[in-house]
């Protein structure tokens, strides 16, 4: 059930835990062994992941693999869904008879309150250019900690001040760690970030303002793997209505992102990237920027990743990211954004001046990357649209960015 075949096209669907899975595969010339499971603990994440080879080429050279899954409880109720996963959209074929793992994948983690026993996780995987379309399952089993299996069978809920002083010390280690994503965060985050949350939720029935809380805490959670970016996205979409309208067909003229949390809209002309986390790793670090650095607490965050021009051997691989918050220390806010990005710490006078924005162009590890960025202040909000290119050269990724045209 786990593993099928169609047509030469061949995927299969596995658990693994170990965050650090993800990191190793992506680095050149490791040979990676996928740590398999099927046991999950309580309130330790584990990750459905999609394993393919041989998809269909398009007529552009580029293929079409997409999944939805599906967790299901030991009665059968639905756990959580991820749709439309972008398990190899828009991307050049991986090499004949290898083996590759799907960009997208959901994170589950099973907690205290949650029943025990065996779980189901269903992927529909379908190769949108050999039209094949197939249906993997899976299982694991609960594994419980004894700790929070016994605190969720007493009842025991956070307090006003318990919830207060145990958000305090988590975000004080994490501000330990230079706001990084250590392994050891997940483990961390193990220990308080479900009770936070559930209180946070309760608190947010009665008192809205408790959104940015949410905000936080899921950003939080997300980042250590412990929520499906997809799960936090829904949340927020119903908890907030935040409206998002982002086109399932991307027009090749370009489309137009837009949200009224806050009141925004950006259009991106003669361009073909696909939206992938509206939560994500920045996300989560505006959030604790702006919690602990004074920062309003209006924010977003767009992750959008896609193949540009680069040179005919080394596509551009491309990563868009918009931020937007509100703040009163523009140098400040930067650099303290900045530093999070590149490492450095760039104010505007690090940065070049031009009509209506500050624009900054880095090299990043030995020339193997360039991070570009564009900031500006527009109705009290400060705006940040940041391009990482992952391949090609520095000028072809210079020159694909200014091709944009953000902030015209």
């Amino acid at each position: 059930e786990y593993m099928k075949s169609k047509k030469g096209f061949a995927a299969q669907l596995q658990f693994v835990d170990d965050q650090s899975f993800f990191e190793n595969w992506n680095k050149p010339g490791l040979f990676v062994k996928v740590p398999v499971t099927e046991k999950a603990k309580i309130g330790i994440p584990i990750f459905p992941i999609i394993l393919f080879a041989n998809p269909g080429i398009g007529k552009n050279g580029k293929c079409n693999v997409t999944c939805d899954f599906i967790v299901k409880t030991p009665s059968g109720k639905t756990y959580g869904e991820h749709k439309n996963g972008n398990i190899w959209v828009d991307m050049p074929a991986p090499e004949e008879n290898s083996l590759q793992l799907g960009i997208d994948y959901m994170g589950i983690s099973i907690e205290p309150k949650d029943p025990p026993g065996e779980y189901v996780v269903e992927a529909t995987v379908s190769d949108n250019i050999k039209k094949v379309k197939f249906k993997l399952v899976q299982r694991f089993v609960t594994e419980e900690n004894a700790e929070s299996a016994k605190a969720a069978k007493d009842g025991q809920f956070l307090s006003k001040s318990e919830y207060e002083n145990t958000k305090e010390k988590l975000l004080e280690w994490i501000r330990s760690q230079n706001y990084e994503i250590p392994a050891a965060l997940t483990q961390r985050c193990s220990e308080d970030i479900y009770a936070l949350i559930d209180y946070a939720k309760r608190e947010f029935q009665r008192d809205k303002e408790m959104k940015h809380d949410l905000y936080e805490l899921f950003s939080v959670a997300d980042s250590a793997g412990m929520y499906g970016a997809g799960l936090v996205a829904d949340y927020f979409s119903k908890a907030l209505s935040v409206k998002q309208h982002i086109p399932q067909t991307k027009p090749r003229q370009g489309y137009e992102i837009s949200f009224d949390y806050p009141n925004y809209s950006l259009s991106i002309p003669s361009a073909d990237y696909s939206i992938a986390f509206p939560y994500n790793y920045m996300f989560y670090k505006l959030a604790l920027m702006n919690a602990h650095g004074g920062y309003d607490s209006t924010y977003l965050s767009i992750l959008s990743t896609g193949y540009g021009k680069g040179t005919d051997n080394a596509p551009s691989q491309a990563t868009i990211m918009i931020a937007i918050c509100k703040t009163k220390d523009l140098d400040g806010f930067l650099s303290a954004w900045s530093k999070t990005y590149t490492g450095n710490a760039i104010g505007t006078k690090g940065m070049k001046k031009e009509k209506g924005y500050w624009e900054k162009a880095v090299s990043l590890q030995d020339k193997q990357m360039s991070s570009i960025f564009r900031v500006r202040e527009k109705n009290g909000f400060v705006q940040i649209v940041a391009y990482l290119g992952l391949n090609g050269t520095f000028k072809d990724n210079l020159e694909e960015f200014k091709s944009l045209n953000f902030f015209p």
